[in-house]
């Protein structure tokens, strides 16, 4: 095995690793990356702002413009942080409130002449179930959405290991002569 191969094998043992915590323990699994995400989200703010009061040196901005436009970002990341489980509940529950604005949109666009096929009705059914089921109960729809990432992750590492196997197998084939 070469470095590449050893590499990609690491990352495979990392994406089943990752699923089978997504699918073992969905909510804590969100917890953790939510609090990757708003840490990641909160550093890249204030090093923007950093960035920012350079520049308004040079510029000759007003500070607090450049401070003000990333206060919003910094306190949703803290937030995030702080308290992952119920910024999962919000996040999913404005995800519903979107959702069922979206159906509404299209249901009241099919009453007002504008005709639609079967699939987008169907659609439109389905995303107001969905936007309904966040809104209700907004852990349950996204355990489920966990344990689909979970998933997909095994998925992918198997994937990759497989395209480890496949390669060892192309590299034999690529020295085969049929000419005899």
């Amino acid at each position: 095995m070469n470095k590449s191969e050893i590499r990609t094998l690491i990352s495979a043992i990392v994406f089943l690793v990752s699923g089978l915590t997504f699918i073992l323990s969905p909510v804590s699994a969100l917890g953790i990356t939510l609090r990757i995400a708003g840490a990641i989200i909160l550093i890249w703010e204030i090093v923007k702002i950093c960035l920012l009061v350079r520049a308004s040196e040079i510029v000759r901005v007003p500070l607090i413009e450049l401070i003000i436009n990333q206060f919003f970002t910094i306190v949703c990341a803290t937030v995030i942080i702080a308290i992952p489980v119920s910024a999962i509940k919000i996040i999913s529950v404005i995800i519903g409130i979107y959702l069922l604005a979206t159906a509404a949109i299209t249901i009241f666009s099919q009453l007002g002449g504008f005709h639609r096929s079967f699939g987008e009705i169907s659609i439109t059914a389905v995303t107001v179930i969905v936007g309904i089921w966040l809104i209700l109960s907004p852990f349950d729809i996204l355990r489920l959405s966990a344990i689909c990432i979970g998933i997909a992750l095994i998925l992918k590492a198997i994937d990759t290991v497989w395209s480890i196997i496949n390669s060892d197998n192309e590299d034999d084939d690529y020295f085969y002569d049929d000419r005899d």
